[in-house]
């Protein structure tokens, strides 16, 4: 099917998602790896800027991150929603394991968004103790 309709692949569906997206942000990681096997573009976003890496650390889907880190480590600084990364998105939203893995892959936490918040003040703006506190440990050790 996808080699005689590959638009299919990038075709907007509910909330202008892909099926690539769509699968992602359920934590559908079988179907994620499927499709990227298609041919799926996993930096095409959303219209807020959402793309599939990103969407994938706010939602909490670690399996998912693990996967596409390891097929596409380039969607590591990849910026999403208003410039943030997916670091970022996941200090916010509370996923310590996404964002210790990520840490782990070398994320930049030292990026700032325009308005100047980095990964920790999201993680402190949102009230996520056990992130800040990573974070600054991190940060101390030499990892940024």
């Amino acid at each position: 099917m996808h080699k005689q309709r590959p638009d299919l692949l990038e075709l907007p569906g509910a909330a202008g998602r892909t099926a690539l997206m769509a699968a992602a942000l359920n934590g559908h990681v079988e179907i994620v790896e499927y499709l990227l096997g298609a041919g799926a573009d996993p930096t095409k976003g959303l219209a807020n800027g959402m793309h599939v890496f990103d969407g994938a650390a706010e939602m909490g889907r670690l399996e998912v991150v693990r996967f596409l880190l390891q097929q596409r480590p380039d969607l590591l600084e990849l910026p999403g929603v208003a410039g943030r990364t997916a670091l970022m998105a996941a200090a916010l939203n509370g996923h310590l394991e996404i964002v210790q893995l990520l840490i782990q892959e070398n994320a930049d936490s030292t990026k700032k968004l325009q308005n100047g918040m980095s990964a920790l003040d999201c993680a402190a703006e949102a009230g996520h103790h056990q992130i800040v506190h990573y974070l600054l440990e991190q940060a101390q050790r030499g990892n940024p």
